[in-house]
């Protein structure tokens, strides 16, 4: 799930035009939590929330039922993302694919700006569950040690966490190496466009 401060620092670098023309064009489809920080944004720079009040027929978050499907096309947005910045697809061709997806250009734009906030963001989170996984692998190794000559309730428990750990252990390794893969690749996509302008 996307980090809602990375939402409202997106929306912290908009010009106030930016803003306008993204909510006009976006705040019917935004999550509960993106809605309200673009509500904030607006209040914070004394732009008048009619903006928000005079679209006509607005399905405005609190009334929808679906933010969990709009969350999961959130990530399948950004695992799309990471999987083509982890082959070297550059910036601007991730944009064009991203509106073939029927995203607007500006959605397009904010998800390639987002990107490697939310890659560290991830990042952060798998090497953390990375580090829960190797306890727990050696916990089940110690639980299997101690109660190894009485096999009993206690080694299928701990062999059972052994296998667990190892599983998300298997998972997490590759996912990781990707992670860095498209952070390297932002890198380089930022040092051969600096100005990132997409077409």
């Amino acid at each position: 799930m996307v980090d809602i401060e990375i939402v409202k620092e997106n929306y912290r670098r908009m010009s106030d035009d930016e803003l306008k023309r993204f909510t006009k064009l976006e705040a019917e489809n935004l999550s509960l939590d993106a809605f309200h920080a673009l509500k904030d944004e607006l209040a914070i720079r004394n732009i008048d929330l009619e903006i928000i009040e005079e679209l006509e027929d607005v399905d405005i978050p609190e009334k929808r039922a679906d933010n969990a499907v709009t969350n999961l096309f959130l990530n399948s947005l950004f695992e799309f993302v990471f999987d083509e910045k982890s082959q070297g697809i550059s910036n601007n061709e991730i944009y064009h694919g991203l509106l073939a997806k029927r995203l607007s250009p500006e959605q397009a734009l904010m998800v390639i700006q987002m990107l490697e906030e939310v890659t560290q963001k991830t990042l952060k989170s798998i090497e953390t569950d990375i580090l829960v996984a190797w306890v727990s692998f050696f916990i089940g190794i110690l639980i299997c040690l101690f109660t190894f000559n009485q096999i009993d309730i206690k080694f299928i428990f701990g062999a059972l966490i052994t296998l667990a750990a190892s599983v998300r252990l298997a998972n997490a390794y590759p996912r990781k190496r990707k992670l860095i893969l498209v952070l390297e690749n932002c890198k380089n996509d930022r040092d051969a466009n600096p100005k990132n302008l997409y077409q």
